[in-house]
């Protein structure tokens, strides 16, 4: 499992909507998440076994967010970004 080639990651809804409020700072949070999910195309297993059956979750550094995810024979899928607050699973 290890090495896996491909991650797939979708642009969060704060980014896109803090994109037109602060450019600036929202351009340098989706790199920092984007630096904090490259990661784990070669270390699927390093984020913490989920909290929702079958997922795992990795907390991003100097941010309040986690990262919600899903590891498949080939593939990396990013399933969530969540505050720290936020329910998850949702009920």
């Amino acid at each position: 499992m290890l090495g896996l080639p491909l991650f797939h990651f979708r642009q969060n809804a704060a980014v896109t909507w803090g994109r037109d409020r602060w450019p600036v700072q929202s351009a340098a949070l989706a790199d920092h998440l984007i630096d904090a999910v490259e990661p784990l195309g070669q270390f699927p297993l390093m984020g913490r076994e989920g909290t929702a059956p079958g997922t795992r979750e990795w907390v991003v550094s100097h941010y309040p967010f986690f990262i919600v995810y899903e590891v498949t024979e080939t593939d990396v899928h990013v399933l969530r970004l969540l505050h720290q607050h936020q329910q998850w699973p949702p009920s």
